[in-house]
């Protein structure tokens, strides 16, 4: 048997001829190479990021794609001054610093920043889903965090999403009942 590979504008052709010999062709082995140069070595591949368990203080643990976010209680957090410390991995890198949860304002905040916000919220009971029941979804489905430390408007793009017809009226209502969510602590809060 043989294998002929063409070389085409898109990639590479293969292809079968004389079934039923047992000889080891050539053309095999340049293929064998040549997809080894192109995977590249396993240090190449995409990387993930790593996994936190959920411990007594933490109000959240996730992420998007090979970026994480991992979110608990300090030991000096307070009901009326909650603090948290925020790490992960990021596209930019690792992370990790604390922030007070009414220091976090969803028009100027990092996607990291806004699962922290949602887990305390969350965890403090201060909202539940009206439509979706245990949706775990920070922000509603369709709309890019891309590095999760950047600070963007979630307000706005949320806000778009509550109209938006590309996702369906599943995510519009969770995009509404987002943005009621977060409502309160849009536009910051006064300096301590």
């Amino acid at each position: 048997m043989s294998l002929s590979v063409e070389r085409l504008a898109s990639g590479t052709k293969i292809g079968w001829s004389g079934f039923g010999k047992k000889e080891r062709s050539p053309a095999f082995c340049r293929m064998a190479v040549d997809t080894r140069q192109t995977v590249g070595p396993p240090s190449t591949y995409q990387r993930l990021p790593p996994l936190y368990l959920f411990k007594e203080n933490t109000i959240y643990s996730g992420g998007t794609g090979s970026q994480s976010v991992y979110v608990e209680y300090t030991d000096d957090s307070t009901a009326e001054d909650s603090i948290v410390r925020i790490r992960g991995e990021a596209d930019s890198g690792a992370y990790d610093f604390t922030c007070h949860i009414d220091d976090i304002d969803p028009e100027h905040a990092s996607y990291a920043e806004m699962c922290a916000l949602w887990g305390h919220l969350y965890k403090t009971g201060e909202f539940s889903f009206r439509f979706g029941g245990e949706d775990r979804a920070v922000i509603p489905f369709g709309v890019n965090t891309g590095d999760i430390t950047q600070k963007r408007n979630y307000m706005d793009m949320i806000g778009e999403m509550t109209t938006s017809q590309r996702f369906g009226q599943a995510n519009q209502i969770s995009a509404k009942e987002l943005l009621d969510l977060y409502q309160k602590f849009a536009g910051g809060k006064p300096a301590r």
